[in-house]
């Protein structure tokens, strides 16, 4: 469990009952932060594998052909 982690639950069972929506606020932002780090790394694996699909320029010659050397 990451280090951070467990030092916020620690944190909660010393907070007093007005603290917690403070620390309850605290939490979702960090949820969201960490969704929205998940979300930008997959856009770029989904932009870095689009820019090695696209087709090949029509200035590169084809290959030879399968048993062709």
């Amino acid at each position: 469990m990451d280090r951070s982690v467990v030092k916020f639950y620690r944190a909660w069972e010393r907070v007093s009952g007005a603290d917690q929506p403070i620390l309850a606020t605290y939490a979702q932002a960090r949820i969201v932060e960490c969704l929205t780090v998940e979300e930008n790394f997959y856009q770029n694996i989904e932009h870095t594998l689009d820019k090695y699909n696209d087709p090949a320029p029509e200035d590169i010659e084809e290959g030879p052909e399968e048993g062709e050397v």
